[in-house]
């Protein structure tokens, strides 16, 4: 047989999938000859049969056409060229079409396995030869069990999560990582105050006061939604410990028991069940063991698909549409489907990836403490342990929320005793400071129903910190990295329609600062929205004298605080805040300016590292005419309520920025009274002239 005849030439064309997720053969659209040559096995084979890419994939195939010939298949009814034509703008002038697969290197199969189909779209004139904002990608899988399924090992999603093949899943990985990872190993643990007692009947649980027995335990990581008409509240307690009727808890809730109890594990926690929540002792009391509740946890059970505590997550999601399904096989005995969808829909920015314990600041201290993890989004069923993550089936991926070279820090987060600080002589401090910035960086812009939660929901993971840097808190800072910790900024360009699509539910990046004193203003906590970094290191140019960062709560020492204040020594300098744009709401185009008097300078800064996509070039519209720029923290109705385009503010300087050279520091307003000689910050600064600060004085200053 040709092996242009392997590959049947007409593909089924259909809108959604089969609910039963068969191998349906039926043909009603052809393939052009050109689209069977490009996707024939024999390309595939040669291909395989080249040298190995050192990361473990090869260049399956590389092939190239001209829009003429893709209007040409389009014209003669072939699904694939269509699909193509479609996407490309019509009023761009392309020269060529570049097609390109990747195949998974050291498999035995007949034909090799490989799970993506990119084509690019070359514009005329281009000198690169490829345009990111011009390239369709196809997501390729195999239905399991099919003939296809042999050689393709990219399924087709499974969304109803609570599947019989699902739960088995959800058990094999647990096997292996109990049998295979040492590093997830932990003996029985002492049991939170309270758990979910299982019981051994579908309708039969209760509270359990469990007075430090030790047992497994699952514990629920999930979005309330709202007000939770049943949860346990002092009424409610001697109720619940004699027992609880499974059919009256939210769906959510019953999911989770549905889970436990398909592992074999009897006990389970959930904060609106354990914890009293109506009595603000036995929260405080029980909040402080968050860290320990989901480090000891068997499992964290993650309810990623879920807005609310009665939506349950077991159930089946919808997917996106099929595009296109073609045969693929050795032979007519063997041959199987492939499905193919537009991975632009499927991506981490879609609607298919907006989980809601993505965009719940309590769920990430939840997840990223939780020794194994599963959790249940729109399309995908992930485990995450200490050693590994996968995505359906043994897809192996990588699910961390923070970088590559910081995930042996959430790996440790764990394995740390409460209190001990033994086996730490391997930590690098600066590794371990990043690791803390892009904690804040990925849960700052997480959403919260109340703003005093804004430093309890990371207490958790400040503990375990603690314990591992040895370091001094204060209220979200740390005292060992104070100079780093002092320069967090607001984007004032990101605004929803900027932000990625999962974080636009959350709260607004740029608006007036919230009446709650939680925080200090020298803290990210202090704000609404996403705290950032500049990623280049700072040469301290200041003096740090000391700071009262004394708790509200003794029993919650990384919670709010009673009367913090920093002080701190270093050149001061008068200056005033010029505001370039007073129009805007959302702080989008609010792009200040701080300077002196005197001799205007022509040299505009980002701060934005070039690192990281997305912000580099985004104030070139607006040059600096001035020698300073100035990020606010908060829209200046908070502190400037006439909204005069002049402000008069006072400069501190931090420290030098390496690469560059810049001075940069906080802006500071003169507190309100009562305070004394305390100052207040109101945003953060760059200024690239290194005499700036010349004439300044050496100043002890105090900031509240």
């Amino acid at each position: 047989m040709d092996f242009l005849e392997l590959l049947n030439p007409e593909p089924i064309v259909t809108s959604t999938l089969e609910s039963d997720m068969s191998d349906d053969m039926e043909d009603n659209s052809p393939l052009c000859a050109q689209c069977q040559q490009r996707l024939a096995p024999a390309a595939f084979i040669a291909a395989a049969e080249s040298s190995p890419s050192s990361d473990g994939w090869s260049t399956l195939y590389n092939a190239s056409c001209s829009w003429d010939d893709l209007q040409s298949g389009t014209a003669s009814g072939c699904a694939l060229c269509k699909c193509l034509v479609s996407f490309k703008s019509s009023t761009e002038q392309l020269h060529e079409v570049l097609w390109e697969i990747k195949i998974r290197d050291g498999t035995e199969k007949q034909l090799p396995d490989f799970d993506q189909l990119r084509v690019t779209f070359v514009s005329a004139g281009s000198t690169s030869g490829r345009s990111p904002s011009m390239c369709k990608v196809f997501d390729i899988r195999s239905v399991e069990g099919s003939p296809a399924a042999a050689y393709i090992s990219n399924f087709e999603f499974d969304t109803t999560m609570g599947s019989a093949a699902n739960l088995q899943l959800l058990k094999d990985w647990d096997a292996k990582c109990i049998n295979e990872h040492p590093l997830c190993v932990n003996d029985r643990p002492v049991l939170p105050t309270r758990v979910l007692d299982l019981g051994s009947g579908d309708k039969e649980l209760r509270l359990l006061a469990t007075n430090g027995a030790k047992a497994n335990y699952c514990a629920l990581s999930y979005c309330w939604g709202g007000d939770q008409p049943y949860r346990l509240t002092n009424n409610t307690l001697d109720a619940m410990l004699k027992g609880i009727n499974f059919d009256q808890l939210p769906t959510t809730i019953q999911d989770a028991v549905t889970v436990t109890r398909a592992l074999g594990i009897c006990y389970l926690w959930i904060d609106a069940f354990c914890i009293i929540q109506d009595n603000d002792d036995d929260k405080t009391k029980e909040l402080k063991k968050m860290a320990q509740i989901y480090k000891d946890s068997f499992i964290c059970i993650i309810a990623a698909k879920a807005p609310s505590s009665r939506s349950g997550f077991l159930a089946s999601s919808d997917v996106p549409e099929i595009d296109l399904k073609i045969r693929y096989g050795m032979s007519d005995s063997d041959q199987g489907q492939l499905i193919l969808r537009d991975k632009t829909n499927l991506d981490d920015n879609s609607d298919f990836h907006l989980d809601f314990t993505e965009e719940r600041a309590w769920c990430f201290q939840e997840s990223l403490l939780g020794r194994r993890c599963i959790s249940y989004s729109k399309l995908y069923l992930h485990w995450s342990c200490q050693q590994t993550a996968y995505a359906n089936k043994y897809t192996q991926i990588s699910d961390y929320p923070l970088p590559p070279s910081l995930r042996h820090y959430v790996q440790r987060l764990p394995q740390i005793s409460q209190g001990s600080t033994a086996d730490l002589v391997d930590i690098d401090k600066q590794k371990l400071n990043e690791f803390w910035t892009s904690v804040i960086q990925e849960y700052s812009y997480r959403s919260l129903t109340s703003f005093e939660d804004k430093l309890p929901a990371v207490s958790a993971i400040a503990a375990e910190f603690q314990t591992l840097s040895g370091y001094s808190y204060l209220a979200g800072l740390w005292e060992q990295d104070i100079a780093k910790g002092l320069l967090w900024y607001v984007d004032p360009t990101e605004s929803a329609e900027f932000k990625p699509r999962k974080f636009q539910k959350c709260h607004p990046a740029f608006g007036p600062r919230p009446n709650s004193r939680l925080a200090p203003t020298w803290s990210w906590a202090s704000i609404h929205g996403q705290a950032h970094y500049m990623q280049s290191s700072i040469c301290q140019d200041f003096q740090f004298l000391g700071a009262d960062a004394t708790p509200r709560n003794q029993e919650s020492p990384f919670g709010a605080l009673k009367s913090p204040s920093i002080m701190l020594r270093g050149r001061l300098k008068h200056a005033i805040l010029h505001r370039n744009d007073i129009s805007s709401g959302t702080g989008r185009h609010y792009l200040t300016e701080v300077s002196p008097f005197s001799a205007p300078f022509g040299r505009s800064m980002n701060p934005f590292s070039p690192q990281q996509p997305g912000f580099q070039g985004r104030f070139s519209q607006h040059v600096a005419c001035h020698e300073a720029r100035a990020y606010p923290d908060v829209k200046e109705t908070s502190w400037n309520p006439s909204q005069t385009s002049e402000s008069e503010v006072w400069c501190l300087e931090i420290g030098t920025e390496s690469r560059l050279g810049d001075r940069i520091g906080l802006i500071l307003r003169s507190s309100e009274p009562g305070h004394g000689r305390a100052y207040e910050r109101v945003g953060f600064f760059v200024a690239q002239k290194s005499h700036w600060f010349a004439d300044a004085r050496i100043t002890d200053v105090s900031i509240i």
